[in-house]
């Protein structure tokens, strides 16, 4: 064959070598994108739902702190006015009782709460409510969902892989930005699952909190009404001028008990004030849970005791409940 024509041949198959590297480095690379669209959705999908769960963690632990502040600033505050009148008063405890003695008060208690009562409202005032249920600690939770850093890293670095290319050096590139690209969405997957892992605690973190809250409201309703009652008998014993001094022979068998159910009823109400929902490692508090079991329990029997303290006719103008000054702005 003459050269000239072998020379036209090698350019021929040169020609079809390159065209056919090109539409292998097309291929290539277009399965790079789709698993670098893949590995980004991947990623997205999974810190918009750890975003969203750690957003109504804080938000319920938020609810939970303003709801605690609310029955310090209201019942809790009642109780603490009428039982100051009779807190001197051994009280014997009545048959039906003993089983919620773990929750009466001690002088200390009272101390304690109302300490707590003022740091509550200075909380409320500088904005730092929220270290009372584990806010802080929580904060140390949410920080975990930057584990994933690195990976949106990675993920910035290569998410664009170049599409021109030339010859059998393009389908070297190409052979790379696929490699590049299931190594992106290993990263990804590796970043997905321990969102996923942080969502799920986000979430126990959520229900615990709201599990707390909702014991403390059950028992506000009753705390609530106790604490009106407690603090009218014991203003109409002081007498007008508030002088007289009440002891326990002056008070019948239904003052007696309203006085320790009133207690017991705080003890309660305070027991669930001091759960903390996160240990300081932000982990959930197991000795609170078990606090949480003991005081729901014993709700029959407070509830029980309750009504009838508040079913008997003590000749006293009910004095208004205090009412709680709820917070409006929730946002955070």
């Amino acid at each position: 064959m003459p050269i000239p024509f072998l020379i036209a041949g090698l350019g021929i198959a040169a020609g079809a070598i390159g065209a056919g590297s090109h539409i292998k480095a097309k291929q290539t690379n277009e399965r790079a994108n789709e698993i670098s669209a893949d590995a980004q959705r991947l990623y997205n999908n999974a810190k918009n739902s750890l975003e969203a769960a750690k957003q109504n963690t804080t938000f319920a632990l938020r609810e939970f702190e303003y709801a605690k502040k609310d029955v310090l600033d209201s019942s809790m505050k009642q109780f603490l006015r009428g039982y100051e009148r009779v807190k001197h008063i051994e009280l014997k405890t009545s048959e039906g009782m003993n089983e919620i003695s773990s929750f009466i008060l001690t002088p200390q208690d009272t101390l304690q709460i109302r300490e707590l009562t003022n740091i509550y409202e200075s909380s409320l005032k500088t904005g730092a409510i929220g270290a009372g249920v584990g806010v802080a600690a929580f904060a140390g939770v949410s920080s975990l969902g930057f584990l994933a850093g690195a990976a949106a890293t990675s993920l910035a670095a290569i998410a664009a892989p170049v599409l021109l290319f030339t010859g059998i050096s393009a389908s070297m590139k190409a052979d790379e930005n696929l490699e590049k690209a299931q190594v992106m969405y290993s990263e990804a997957t590796a970043a997905a699952e321990s969102m996923k892992i942080l969502e799920t605690k986000c979430k126990a973190i959520t229900k615990r909190t709201e599990m707390f809250h909702d014991l403390l409201d059950t028992l506000n309703i009753m705390f609530a009404q106790s604490a009106v009652y407690l603090d009218s008998v014991t203003r109409k014993k002081k007498g007008f001028f508030g002088l007289r001094k009440i002891t326990s022979n002056r008070l019948t068998e239904q003052e007696i008990n309203l006085i320790a159910v009133s207690r017991a009823l705080a003890g309660a109400v305070k027991a669930v004030i001091d759960m903390p929902v996160l240990s300081e490692k932000g982990e959930l508090d197991s000795k609170s849970n078990k606090k949480y079991n003991e005081v729901k329990k014993s709700l029959p029997l407070l509830t029980d005791q309750s009504t009838t303290a508040q079913s008997y006719d003590y000749h006293v103008r009910l004095k208004k409940a205090l009412k709680a000054k709820r917070r409006r702005d929730l946002s955070y």
